[in-house]
């Protein structure tokens, strides 16, 4: 008897289970701009339940949907990169199936965004690049007001960005001019950055490259002739040097050919160990930098190599030598 009513009240149990309705709850809504109640498309919208994302969708028609089978208090988070996150911290669902909570997106009063061609961009890769050049990005306000915005950059190769400064009208470009020179290259890739800060925040560029320009350095020789240098050819890559030698200065920091040179080109010259060293890529130089009136001078040196170009370009050496002659000759001297 026990055993048959055991039986019933199991039986009973599995089929009222067996018709209660599967517990569904639509969650749903559009998708608008605050300031023109226009749909706005291309929208992340995230689900949470106990602050853990649950489900998210891709709203590219300006409409989402969620089904859930709980009850509780959701979070509706919703971002887009013209506008700011929103977010609905009181969706509470209980009794009712259908619950609608439309999102309502604002724009920041000023957006910053760094383009090419129309498309939003963090890097600007360059590929193999062999002249100096200039490239265009766009920087757009996205916003309803003004955008102020100043510009720096972290690489010596990136040798100009223009303008350094400037305003933005709302929904407007303003172009910069990154001049890049690939002859400061390293071998291999170069990687560096512009940072545009602005009073809505501050965007990176990445900028890539590839080059294989010659690299040059300038020791002190081990003798004990102070202004005596050795010059190191590095790196030549494809391309063939048409001089080499050194450039002095008292007032500039990072002397060029345009202030005092020595090229091993000329005959003598300070140049020693020509026919054994220039085998091997060096241009030892023995110098006479010694008159009475510079003697007490700080001398800045530093390698160059020119190579055949129908530009003519000169690289210099990343290091710089400095040396003062009295110093040098006579250390314990006051």
């Amino acid at each position: 008897m026990k055993k048959n009513i055991l039986f019933c009240v199991i039986a009973l149990l599995l089929v009222s289970f067996s018709i209660l309705p599967d517990e569904k709850y639509n969650v749903y809504g559009k998708i608008v701009d605050s300031a023109t109640g226009e749909i706005v498309k291309g929208v992340q919208v995230r689900l949470l339940l106990n602050n853990i994302v649950i489900s998210s969708m891709m709203a590219d028609s300006g409409k989402y949907e969620f089904n859930v089978s709980q009850t509780g208090t959701y979070k509706i988070e919703a971002s887009q990169n013209e506008y700011n996150i929103f977010t609905d911290n009181a969706i509470t669902i209980t009794t009712d199936r259908q619950i609608r909570r439309d999102v309502i997106l604002e724009r920041p009063p000023r957006f910053l965004q760094i383009r090419k061609n129309g498309e939003e961009i963090e890097t600007l890769d360059l590929g193999k690049i062999e002249t100096p050049d200039i490239y265009i990005v766009d920087l757009f306000n996205s916003g309803y007001e003004t955008l102020r915005f100043v510009t720096s950059k972290n690489r010596r190769w990136i040798t100009s960005v223009t303008p350094t400064s400037d305003v933005i009208e709302p929904e407007n470009n303003s172009s910069i001019a990154i001049r890049i020179d690939p002859t400061q290259f390293e071998a291999g890739q170069t990687t560096g950055k512009v940072l545009i800060m602005s009073d809505n925040g501050s965007k990176v560029l990445t900028i890539k490259a590839v080059g294989d320009y010659p690299r040059v350095k300038v020791m002190p020789m081990e003798i004990s002739y102070p202004d005596a240098f050795e010059g190191q050819i590095i790196f030549t890559g494809e391309h063939t040097y048409s001089d080499r030698g050194f450039c002095f200065s008292t007032t500039n920091r990072y002397p060029t050919i345009n202030d005092n040179r020595v090229s091993a080109n000329d005959v003598g010259g300070g140049f020693i160990y020509r026919d054994i060293w220039d085998d091997y890529g060096q241009f030892p130089w023995l110098g006479s930098l010694n008159s009475e009136d510079e003697i007490c001078q700080t001398w800045y040196v530093r390698a160059y190599l020119k190579y055949e170009n129908e530009n003519d370009i000169v690289i210099y050496s990343d290091n710089v030598e400095d040396f003062t002659l009295l110093e040098m000759l006579c250390p314990t001297c006051p």
